[in-house]
C-alpha cells in the first residue's frame, strides 16, 4: 500500500522529533532504554510493516548516520567533550579541582584564578543533580577568600527553570545555543 506525501511528509517530521528527543535525551546522560521512554512514537503505523521505533532507526542510519554516532557514545565521552572544549574556551587551570563542601563533595570541571567553570555538553534541566551542584558551586564562592565566579557553559542549552535557578543562586551561565 502507497503512503501518501502527506502522510509521508507527517512521518518524516515525527521522526526528525523523536531523534531530536532522542539526540537531547542521551546527551544529558540517560542510557538508551531511558532516553527511548521520550519518543512520541508518533510514526507507528504511517510506513506499513515497520514499527515507529524501527523507522526511527533504519531512518537515522541510512539518512545520516544519527542514531549510530550517538548511541556509540557514552555520557563520560560526552561529559570529556564538553569538558575539552571548555579548556579552549577559559584556557589553562586546575582540572577536576576537589572540594569538599556541607553539601558533599564537589569536582569542579576547571578552576582558574578568577573562577569555577562547569562544562554541561548535554541539555540540562532543573533536575535534583543540577540543582545540588549548583548549590555546591555557591557555597565554594561565598566560602572563597578570593573574589570568584562560578560560570555554567551550557554547550547543549538548558531549560528555563535550570538556568534561572543556577543565576538564583549567583552563577553565570553562558548558553551557547544562543
Amino acid at each position: 500500500e502507497a503512503i501518501s506525501p502527506v502522510d509521508l511528509g507527517i512521518t518524516l517530521a515525527a521522526i526528525a522529533i523523536d531523534l531530536y528527543r532522542l539526540n537531547n535525551a542521551l546527551s544529558s546522560g540517560q542510557g538508551i532504554k531511558e532516553a527511548s521512554a521520550s519518543l512520541s512514537l508518533s510514526a507507528t503505523g504511517l510506513i506499513p510493516g515497520i514499527p515507529a521505533v524501527g523507522a526511527i532507526k533504519a531512518i537515522g542510519r541510512a539518512e545520516t548516520g544519527f542514531v549510530k554516532a550517538v548511541t556509540s557514545l557514552t555520557s563520560n565521552q560526552i561529559g570529556k567533550q564538553g569538558e575539552q572544549k571548555l579548556g579552549e574556551i577559559v584556557g589553562d587551570g586546575i582540572v577536576h579541582k576537589f572540594y569538599n563542601t556541607s553539601l558533599g563533595k564537589r569536582f569542579i570541571d576547571r578552576q582558574t584564578e578568577t573562577g569555577l567553570h562547569e562544562a554541561k555538553n548535554g541539555y540540562i534541566t532543573a533536575s535534583q543533580r543540577v540543582l545540588l551542584q549548583g548549590q555546591k558551586d555557591a557555597e565554594i564562592v561565598a566560602n572563597s577568600p578570593d573574589s570568584i565566579q562560578a560560570t555554567w557553559h551550557l554547550f547543549k542549552g538548558g531549560s528555563e527553570n535550570a538556568v534561572n535557578a543556577l543565576r538564583g543562586l549567583g552563577i553565570k551561565v553562558i548558553d551557547y545555543t544562543k
